[in-house]
């Protein structure tokens, strides 16, 4: 007899020996689509293959469309339950309700019956009117609570030796005329899929998901309400793998939990389809994410000129529970260019544990204050108070609307904005110490994400007002996060000189204005490299040189005298100074490069180059 399982879980039933089920007994729920809480106990002992509750679509044991209820039990095996089960809400009090529907009952069967919480209601065998056919039923009852222990569950009972099919069921009040006695009609429809027509729908995507990439390894962030979450890995040729991940991190607070994948190789792109599963056994479409581990990610990572981003909590590195990102977007800014954009992936009951992104140290004057402002937008879901902050290391910081934090004042908490999908501005002020200061961005507790852009600093005068003229301490900062230097590579800044055989030097000349230096036979140039430092050039050694190109091709090189190892915590960089003689010039273009010798034997350019003419 061939039966086509649709939705639910099959249950067990093989016998193994004994006639009378084992006294313990494994609950296994088995939702069915309009009957959720359908349940089968499954006795000690006894495997998989003849105990379940289901709905099929073989056509010998469908009544009409194309799917019916089956519920079933190994024959000769006592004392076991399954049952279909839907909780019927609507029921009232001493009210009368009538069943009908259709059955198929088998010979040979005891304990199939109707029965609502654990009180019997009938008997399938005595409201049928025969045995191994479909038969109509009709079944008529009062709504007792005290009766019922207070249930409204409905069901179908299986309990020993049997089967029972069911099909177009239907449970409507009984109405009466004034006398109580004469029937005048029946109410509305309590039963949902009481024909077993409808299938498990499909579940919503997860609210969020996000990828971590660490040192061999990718965190896989799951938000979502779904009972289950099933994870993919995409395949060079398209196909899904599905992977056996337990969560590292889950916070039900916020129906959270974070998959570990490890063991992978580093710099290699890793993808993943992860899909919700409802209680039916349905899954999702589906949303595709990537994630490339890196042995850079163990601690710090390059963000432009914005130095680095961190993962973990104060004890610095990956220890903490904070499974975060912060990159920077392309099409995501305020006028659709890149922007900031952080996730933070936490467990909001470990203390201290945050996410942060620092843009170097600035030194203030001493008891000016400066004006901070940028652009914000939630990303996801972004409404809890408290949960961004700004911190200056020196200094103290107040923003408008929002709070500020600690003894001295040097973290601050700006407004919390609606989660309208729209861009905000936030204003803070900082009073400056004198001393040098360093600027963080921290992501505290659970915090889904958050989009940045457009920073810009000014000094201000007594009335808040900006002081004509003040520098924008932004402005070098990639504050609007325009400056597209990829992770793992080096920033440098450099001033170039003219320096005559006298040895005097000239002042100096950006390389914006190279053009505009005035060269002779006998002059030499002279540049000085500030190195930012960056996790790419910790612990390295880099040769730097100085490069002379006429009409695109190289005509000069001179090799810094020495080489050097970084640290990356030093925020001002170092500065080494390279001179190279230029020759009588003739006519062309030419440019002055600088350039580094990696690990890998390749030139590459750390900055743009200066254009000298003739």
């Amino acid at each position: 007899m061939l039966k086509k399982l649709l939705s639910g879980i099959l249950c067990v039933g093989m016998l193994m020996g004994a006639a009378v089920m084992p006294a313990s007994a494994e609950m296994v729920t088995t939702p069915l689509p309009g009957w959720p809480a359908s349940f089968c106990e499954i006795p000690e002992g006894v495997e998989q293959g003849d105990l379940g509750v289901e709905i099929i679509t073989d056509p010998e044991f469908v009544q009409s469309g194309e799917k019916a209820l089956h519920v079933f039990g190994k024959q000769d095996l006592d004392g076991y339950n399954v049952q279909a089960v839907q909780n019927i809400a609507a029921l009232e009090q001493g009210k009368t309700y009538r069943l009908t529907g259709k059955f198929w009952v088998s010979r040979n069967t005891w304990r199939v019956r109707l029965v609502f919480g654990n009180k019997k209601l009938e008997q399938l065998g005595n409201i049928v009117g025969e045995l191994n056919t479909w038969c109509d039923a009709e079944y008529t009852f009062e709504y007792d609570a005290a009766k019922f222990e207070n249930s409204k569950d409905f069901k179908i009972q299986v309990a020993g030796n049997g089967e029972v099919y069911a099909d177009n069921l239907s449970l409507k009040e009984v109405l009466y005329d004034t006398d109580g006695e004469t029937v005048i009609g029946y109410g509305e429809e309590l039963l949902q899929n009481g024909d077993f027509e409808e299938s498990s729908p499909q579940p919503a995507e997860a609210d969020f998901v996000n990828v971590a990439a660490r040192n061999g390894a990718n965190f896989i962030a799951v938000k979502t309400t779904a009972p289950e979450t099933a994870i993919y890995a995409v395949g060079s040729d398209g196909i899904l793998s599905a992977l056996e991940l337990e969560p590292v991190l889950s916070n039900p607070t916020y129906n959270l939990n974070v998959y570990a994948h490890t063991g992978l190789t580093n710099d290699t792109e890793y993808s993943y389809v992860v899909k919700t599963v409802n209680e039916y056994g349905e899954e999702s479409d589906g949303i595709t994410v990537s994630g490339t581990p890196s042995a850079a990610y163990d601690d710090y990572i390059k963000l432009n000129s914005w130095q680095y981003k961190h993962y973990g909590n104060n004890a610095g590195g990956v220890s903490g529970s904070n499974f975060g990102t912060a990159d920077i977007k392309n099409g995501i800014g305020v006028d659709g260019s890149a922007a900031l954009y952080l996730t933070n992936m936490t467990d909001s009951s470990t203390p201290g544990d945050y996410l942060y992104v620092t843009n170097g140290s600035f030194k203030f004057e001493t008891g000016k204050t400066y004006k901070l402002s940028y652009w914000q937008k939630n990303g996801a879901h972004n409404t809890r108070e408290d949960s961004m902050g700004v911190r200056f290391s020196k200094g103290k910081i107040s923003f408008d609307g929002g709070k500020t934090y600690s003894d001295e004042g040097k973290d601050g908490r700006p407004a919390v904005i609606p989660d309208d999908g729209q861009w905000h501005e936030q204003v803070a002020y900082v009073t400056a110490t004198g001393e040098k200061s360093n600027m963080e961005i921290r992501l505290y507790r659970h915090f889904e994400s958050l989009i940045l852009d457009n920073f810009t600093m000014y000094e201000v005068d007594s009335n808040l007002e900006v002081v004509p003229g003040a520098q924008n301490l932004f402005a070098e900062l990639n504050g609007d996060f325009e400056e597209g230097i990829e992770d793992g590579t080096m920033t440098c800044t450099f001033n170039f000189y003219s320096a005559y055989e006298t040895g005097e030097i000239m002042d100096p000349t950006p390389i914006s204005a190279l053009s505009d230096l005035a060269m002779y036979e006998t002059d030499y140039l002279h540049t000085e490299a500030a190195i930012k430092n960056s996790a790419y050039a910790d612990g390295k050694a880099f040769e730097f040189y100085l490069a002379l190109y006429k009409d695109g091709a190289l005509y000069d090189l001179k090799k810094l005298d020495a080489t050097a190892a970084y640290v990356p915590t030093s925020s001002d960089g170092e500065t080494y100074g390279i001179t190279c003689r230029i020759p009588a010039l003739d006519t062309g273009v030419y440019e002055v490069r600088a350039i580094v010798l990696d690990g890998t034997d390749t030139m590459t350019p750390l900055c743009e180059a200066g254009v000298l003419a003739e």
